[in-house]
Protein backbone atom coordinates (compact mmCIF):
# COMPACT_ATOMS: atom_id res chain seq x y z
CA UNK A 1 0.00 0.00 0.00
CA UNK A 2 1.48 3.35 -1.15
CA UNK A 3 2.03 6.10 1.75
CA UNK A 4 0.49 8.67 -0.43
CA UNK A 5 -1.19 9.34 -3.82
CA UNK A 6 -0.13 12.24 -6.21
CA UNK A 7 -0.80 13.07 -9.73
CA UNK A 8 1.50 14.66 -12.75
CA UNK A 9 0.81 15.22 -16.32
CA UNK A 10 2.11 12.59 -18.80
CA UNK A 11 3.09 14.33 -21.66
CA UNK A 12 3.55 11.55 -23.75
CA UNK A 13 -0.19 10.78 -23.84
CA UNK A 14 -1.72 14.01 -22.96
CA UNK A 15 -3.47 13.09 -19.63
CA UNK A 16 -3.31 13.38 -15.85
CA UNK A 17 -1.48 10.31 -14.19
CA UNK A 18 -2.62 9.30 -10.95
CA UNK A 19 -0.57 6.82 -9.24
CA UNK A 20 2.42 6.36 -6.48
CA UNK A 21 6.31 5.83 -6.10
CA UNK A 22 7.06 2.22 -5.39
CA UNK A 23 10.17 1.85 -2.29
CA UNK A 24 12.50 1.60 -5.71
CA UNK A 25 11.17 5.06 -7.23
CA UNK A 26 9.34 3.07 -9.96
CA UNK A 27 6.05 5.26 -10.95
CA UNK A 28 2.82 3.09 -10.44
CA UNK A 29 -0.38 4.52 -12.26
CA UNK A 30 -3.41 3.50 -10.59
CA UNK A 31 -5.44 5.92 -13.54
CA UNK A 32 -5.26 8.43 -15.79
CA UNK A 33 -7.93 11.65 -15.81
CA UNK A 34 -8.76 13.92 -18.91
CA UNK A 35 -7.98 17.28 -16.33
CA UNK A 36 -6.27 17.99 -13.62
CA UNK A 37 -9.10 18.74 -11.49
CA UNK A 38 -10.52 15.70 -11.99
CA UNK A 39 -7.23 13.96 -10.92
CA UNK A 40 -6.71 16.23 -8.08
CA UNK A 41 -10.32 15.14 -6.53
CA UNK A 42 -9.26 11.48 -7.65
CA UNK A 43 -5.58 11.72 -5.60
CA UNK A 44 -7.84 13.00 -2.35
CA UNK A 45 -10.42 10.60 -1.95
CA UNK A 46 -7.59 8.05 -2.68
CA UNK A 47 -6.08 9.66 0.23
CA UNK A 48 -9.15 9.22 2.12
CA UNK A 49 -10.91 13.03 1.17
CA UNK A 50 -14.71 13.24 0.75
CA UNK A 51 -15.98 10.26 -1.33
CA UNK A 52 -16.24 10.54 -5.52
CA UNK A 53 -18.36 8.43 -7.74
CA UNK A 54 -16.59 8.15 -11.26
CA UNK A 55 -16.94 5.97 -14.17
CA UNK A 56 -13.53 3.50 -14.88
CA UNK A 57 -12.82 2.65 -17.78
CA UNK A 58 -10.63 -0.40 -18.32
CA UNK A 59 -7.95 0.40 -20.03
CA UNK A 60 -5.28 -2.61 -21.95
CA UNK A 61 -2.03 -1.09 -20.32
CA UNK A 62 -1.66 -0.81 -16.59
CA UNK A 63 -4.01 1.43 -14.96
CA UNK A 64 -7.85 3.01 -15.41
CA UNK A 65 -9.12 5.86 -17.12
CA UNK A 66 -11.30 7.61 -15.65
CA UNK A 67 -13.89 9.67 -17.70
CA UNK A 68 -14.20 13.02 -17.16
CA UNK A 69 -17.63 13.84 -18.27
CA UNK A 70 -19.03 10.77 -15.72
CA UNK A 71 -16.84 12.67 -13.11
CA UNK A 72 -19.01 13.96 -10.09
CA UNK A 73 -18.31 14.70 -6.43
CA UNK A 74 -20.84 13.70 -3.84
CA UNK A 75 -21.75 16.40 -2.21
CA UNK A 76 -24.29 16.03 1.31
CA UNK A 77 -27.63 17.26 0.31
CA UNK A 78 -26.33 18.33 -3.54
CA UNK A 79 -28.91 17.39 -6.91
CA UNK A 80 -27.73 15.40 -9.38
Amino acid sequence: MPNSFVYQYDYRNSWWSVGFYDPSGKWVTESEHDNKDDAAAHVHWLNGGESQRAEVVPMPQEGRRIKSEHFAAEIPGAQS
